[in-house]
Formats: structure tokens, sequence, C-alpha cells
């Protein structure tokens, strides 16, 4: 997929652009293969920006940012929001996910592991069953 369509309609500060196209995303460095977009985010013991050289030395295409004063051989995209932004981009690149899925959530005091256990069973025998897809 190519950049561009990962990261169109989203609010972006600033590119140095050249539209790659996307094969992988990775936040950890040391994930990063040919073609990857890295992510990188700033946490609270180690700070992604500080593994670009490290991306790009394992093949990383481009770059999603929010230092907006990166120095880098490759395709930089500058986010005001990279939070929300990879939210958007991942959820794109992996075809939509949480359309696929069926989440139930369970709270209360108690019965909580009891009712999984229920819903669990309930759902397999269905899905055997062809009653659910």
């Amino acid at each position: 997929m190519r950049l561009s369509e990962l990261i169109m309609d989203l609010s972006i500060k600033k590119i140095n652009f050249s539209d790659p196209e996307i094969e992988g995303i990775a936040f950890d460095s040391r994930n990063v293969r040919e073609n990857t977009l890295f992510i990188a985010l700033k946490g609270k013991k180690f700070d992604g920006n500080d593994f670009i050289d490290s991306a790009v030395e394992n093949g990383a295409a481009a770059v999603l940012t929010e230092n907006d004063k990166i120095e880098t051989t490759i395709t930089a995209v500058i986010s005001s929001n990279i939070r929300r932004d990879t939210a958007i981009i991942t959820r794109r690149f992996y075809n939509k996910p949480d359309e696929k899925m069926c989440i139930t959530g369970i709270t209360g005091t108690n019965g909580k592991t009891t009712t999984s256990y229920l819903l669990k069973h309930i759902f397999s025998r269905e899905a055997e069953t062809g009653l659910i897809g």
C-alpha cells in the first residue's frame, strides 16, 4: 500500500515526501524490514526518535514522528497527533479489522469468569453449527 493512501485525510504538519510502497509497520526498530513504515513513538522509558537511524539501516521506507526537527534520508511524515494518526494508519493498513470483530464486554463484581466461559462455549458451538459467522 502506498504511504499516500495510509496518510490521506490526516492532520499532518509537514511531509518530506516520496510516496514509497509500505509493506509493514513497526514501532521497534529491530522489527523493521525493507519497505516498513517506522512509527517513532515517545514513551515513558524510550523515545522512538532515538531509533530512527537504526530503522533506516534495517530498511525503513518512511518514518512517522512528531519531531519536526528530524533529519533523515527517508520519507518523514510529521504528525500533529501521532497516537491518533497511528490508530488510523494501522487500521487502514490492516484492512479495518475492527469491522470484522465481535467484541463482548463483561463487567460486574461476581461471575465474570463463569460468564466468559459460558459465552465462549455458546459462541464456539454456534460457529461449529454455522449459526454465526
